[in-house]
């Protein structure tokens, strides 16, 4: 696997999903950074899943504690398969219908998309994680980290993720951006909260966070509320790229 010392390319993080998956190597390189545990994924990511914590440990795996002392573990990567969720079974279907609605294509999916989670314990159960650890994983790890990965789309996969993160980055980093028109008829397949544009420092376009109508670990989660997911996406991506 190559290593690689610098940004290789703008194209890497462009607001073109197409163009950021051509810039991506095709073989898997590394970048000198490390991602912080409970984090994984690209490197240059258009698409960022944003969790609570890493859900229950693997067989044989230690329990992480989360919360503070968090590490920096696995090595960043770039390329066209750098991340799979088959190996959640049924469930991986939903994540890659989820990706591939806001993303537009599967082939985006393993080159393009990263998990990151606020908190790095191994819990199941949102509920159980503090909300302390949530909000400080926020500021001392995770925004740091979308800095670093430039996203056009940041899909916050519950509502308490969406309820720490929103205020925060609403304080400094809104963006003046036309109101998503996306309104279904049938109410329960209305968006739970309506889409935030924000600014990321260092970048000169929009992105979009939004909120899915449950957890893709969840069946609650169906084909038709991914459906509207990826209508709001087309929309968003087919807007101007900066509120300037």
């Amino acid at each position: 696997m190559r290593r690689v010392s610098s940004l290789m390319s703008e194209d890497l993080y462009s607001t073109n999903v197409e163009v950021r998956y051509q810039a991506t190597p095709q073989t898997q390189v590394l970048i000198e950074r490390r991602w912080p545990r409970g984090c994984t994924g690209a490197g240059n990511a258009f698409l960022v899943l944003l969790g609570p914590s890493m859900g229950k440990e693997k067989p044989g795996e230690s329990r992480a504690p989360g919360g503070d002392n968090r590490p920096y573990r696995d090595p960043m990567t770039m390329g066209r398969s750098v991340i799979d969720f088959m190996g959640l079974g049924g469930r991986g279907h939903r994540w890659n219908r989820l990706c591939k609605a806001l993303l537009g294509e599967d082939r985006y999916t393993p080159a393009l998309t990263a998990l990151v989670n606020l908190d790095w314990s191994h819990e199941t159960d949102e509920r159980e994680v503090s909300p302390k650890h949530l909000v400080s994983g926020f500021h001392d790890h995770i925004w740091k980290l979308l800095i670093q990965l430039r996203p056009r789309i940041i899909c916050a996969l519950t509502r308490r993720v969406w309820d720490t993160v929103a205020p925060e980055v609403r304080q400094f980093e809104m963006a003046d951006f036309p109101k998503c028109p996306i309104e279904p008829s049938e109410p329960r397949l209305r968006l739970p909260v309506a889409p935030m544009f924000i600014r990321i420092p260092g970048c000169d376009f929009v992105t979009m966070l939004i909120k899915p109508h449950n957890h893709p670990s969840r069946p609650y989660l169906g084909v038709r509320h991914i459906a509207v997911l990826g209508q709001v996406s087309t929309w968003f991506q087919s807007q101007p790229v900066s509120d300037k």
